[in-house]
């Protein structure tokens, strides 16, 4: 998602409408391929961000009528995808940088659909954090992004039924949406996927 205003902001906000894209790894080339294409956000923050165009830019940063204009806004952009995310609201560089990780990684788990995910799912990953058809895993998590993506790869395969891809995942359905509802987001892709097929909406 591409966030342009320079205003603070603390989390990426839902989408109204917008398609999730599948990636060709054949017409999409990905810094990964040379041992074959996998999710970006299986890469790790040092990885990702090479993969990224980064600029700074001056924002206001906190401190009420004392606040100073610093170059401390980090915009990223994912080159292979396009896929934007960004961080203002701290002082430190260093800090925004981080948090403009973080949020890359999840629009990244929001946009990006890969069917190789699905058709090998569940994952050695998502079998580790699946205890008794439970999903154990914190949104603070460096895991959570993965999770997600692989979650929103297999609703994707299964015509965006949870109850099949629970099933698939061997967890239970309401452990499924209660993932998706740690990033407002994913459960609102899930709504408007299902609304374009006539199905109804979860709660």
């Amino acid at each position: 998602m591409n966030m342009t205003s320079s205003e603070t902001t603390e989390s990426l906000q839902p989408l109204e409408n917008f398609e999730p894209v599948e990636i060709d790894p054949q017409t999409q080339p990905h810094a990964s391929q040379i041992q074959g294409w996998k999710h970006p956000v299986l890469l790790s923050h040092e990885q990702l961000l090479s993969e990224c165009k980064a600029r700074r830019q001056k924002t206001s940063g906190p401190g009420g009528q004392h606040r100073n204009k610093v170059e401390t806004g980090v915009f990223l952009k994912h080159t292979p995808t396009g896929v934007e995310a960004q961080a203002t609201e701290r002082r430190s560089q260093a800090e925004n940088q981080s948090k403009a990780l973080k949020r890359l990684r999840l629009q990244l788990a929001l946009e990006i659909r890969s069917q190789k995910s699905a058709l090998e799912a569940p994952s050695p990953l998502w079998k580790s954090r699946v205890r008794e058809q439970k999903i154990i895993v914190s949104d603070e998590h460096f895991d959570f992004p993965i999770l997600l993506s692989e979650a929103l790869d297999v609703l994707a395969e299964n015509a965006w039924e949870p109850q099949r891809a629970a099933l698939q995942l061997d967890c239970s359905t309401s452990q499924l949406i209660k993932l998706l509802k740690k990033f407002p987001p994913a459960f609102v892709l899930l709504n408007q996927q299902r609304a374009r097929r006539g199905l109804e909406k979860w709660k």
